[in-house]
Parts: C-alpha cells; sequence; structure tokens
C-alpha cells in the first residue's frame, strides 16, 4: 500500500482531500447500479436530489462539534455518503 495512505490510516483521521476521493469512488460504483431511467448526477453535485457539498457537509459538522464521541444518525434514503463522511472525518458512530 502507499505509504502516505498508510500513514494517514493509523491513528488520525484522514484528510478531507482523501475522504472525499473514497466517496467519489464509492458512489461511482453504487450509483452504476442505479436503473438507467433513473436520473444520475455527479457526486456531490448540486444538481442531485438535494443532497449537500462535501465541503458544506463537513462545515455543518463542525458547527455541530461532531467529534469521535459523538453518534450520528442520517435519517435521508441516500447512498450514505453523509454517514460514511462522518466516519471517515470525525471518526464518530453512525447509524
Amino acid at each position: 500500500m502507499n505509504a502516505k495512505v498508510d500513514a494517514e490510516l493509523k491513528g488520525a483521521p484522514i484528510s478531507e482531500k482523501l475522504a472525499k476521493a473514497v466517496l467519489d469512488i464509492i458512489y461511482t460504483k453504487t450509483e452504476s447500479n442505479v436503473p438507467k431511467a433513473v436520473f444520475r448526477a455527479p457526486s456531490f453535485s448540486p444538481d442531485g436530489y438535494g443532497e449537500l457539498t462535501f465541503e458544506l457537509t463537513s462545515d455543518v459538522f463542525v458547527y455541530h462539534g461532531v467529534k469521535s464521541e459523538s453518534h450520528f444518525a442520517d435519517l435521508g434514503s441516500g447512498f450514505g455518503k453523509t454517514l460514511l463522511q462522518a466516519a471517515l472525518l470525525r471518526e464518530c458512530k453512525v447509524t
């Protein structure tokens, strides 16, 4: 594995850049299984179904003090990117 990625995965939360890349990959793989009749917007696009941008979601976590002791619940009906972003960047419990 890449030494820089190894270092980021040990202990400290991963960088926002790496988290966004991971989420983009997962979204691309997940949405490729959606029937062609369903509108597909790029990951974190304002053309999507009302989803927040990666940056705004990160700002919301900071504003509300989401941290490793927090438990974050997402009641949405999307692909779960917000939950994964919370787990990756804030290292909190997610539901």
